[in-house]
């Protein structure tokens, strides 16, 4: 899903992060990944010397604070299943935020299973997923966007479990404002195949599905029931308005439109795929039910 950001809004962000970052902490900052849809940033770094990932927005400003808010709730609950939240703040301006997190020493799950895990390493990294579901449920924070590329095996031999930038918390169901806003945002991009039912995401699923994508011994079997188990648990629904399905149906076409006119950039092209299979997915599964 990530993009290049606008250069003027690029600068702005190396602007900050060089101003007021710095009168923070942060120090030795590079960006490594942008993401257009929700004008967000990451930047590696330091802060007071700490080896960071640092994580702005200006167009969801408030759904930074929420992702410091319930991943330190969740860090301080189980310590291992996500990286340490170091910092928060806005901006002078209060029209961006960012987040800072200690930077994970490992690599993610998904280059991982590309590499391929070790039986030990399989036995071990199913156990942290059921640990991680745990965590969440003991915490009642819903994450809605669990997959590979959102965990990764830290130096300390953990999987650990990063973006809760749109996370909910299963007691009051209090959305961003910018997610309020932008039902679309939440069908594109949150785990839409992980769902049990229409507008229902479902964190044991999505951790099941990950599950599964491991190599099989007794260990992930075992993990596997265990999650079957808790699919009552950590759902949160919001089945689309009539609004929302008209939408969803009009950006599907313009993804068709758009993969067209970039037919030659081949990069493009694989991004919009993504975006279309999914749609192609929610349309198919749930606007027509």
């Amino acid at each position: 899903m990530s993009e290049p950001l606008p250069g003027k809004l690029r600068a702005k962000w190396d602007s900050l992060i060089a101003t007021e970052g710095k009168r923070l902490g942060l120090t030795d900052c590079r960006p490594f990944l942008e993401n257009k849809m929700v004008n967000d940033i990451f930047y590696e770094g330091r802060f007071n010397g700490r080896p960071c990932i640092v994580k702005c927005s200006s167009k969801a400003p408030d759904s930074i604070k929420n992702e410091y808010d319930l991943s330190l709730r969740i860090f301080r609950h189980s310590p291992s299943v996500t990286p340490e939240p170091l910092a928060y703040w806005m901006s002078d301006d209060n029209r961006a935020a960012f987040v800072v997190t200690a930077k994970i020493m490992g690599y993610s799950l998904t280059e991982l299973i590309a590499k391929g895990l070790s039986p030990n390493d399989v036995d071990r990294v199913a156990d942290d997923i059921l640990m991680l579901l745990r965590a969440l449920e003991n915490t009642n924070v819903v994450h809605r966007d669990l997959f590979t590329d959102n965990l990764f095996l830290d130096s300390d031999g953990h999987l650990k479990a990063i973006d809760f930038q749109f996370a909910i918390d299963r007691t009051n169901y209090r959305e961003c404002e910018w997610m309020q806003k932008n039902r679309k945002y939440q069908y594109v991009v949150f785990g839409v195949n992980h769902d049990l039912g229409l507008g229902v995401w479902n964190d044991a699923a999505a951790l099941l599905r990950i599950t599964e994508k491991l190599p099989q011994s007794p260990k992930t079997k075992e993990v596997m029931e265990k999650l079957r188990k808790s699919f009552t648990n950590g759902l949160f629904r919001a089945p689309p308005d009539v609004m929302t399905k008209i939408k969803l149906w009009f950006y599907a076409l313009s993804l068709v439109m758009q993969k067209f006119l970039h037919r030659k950039d081949a990069a493009k092209c694989a991004r919009l795929e993504t975006r279309l299979n999914r749609m192609r997915s929610i349309v198919l599964r749930h606007v027509q039910k």
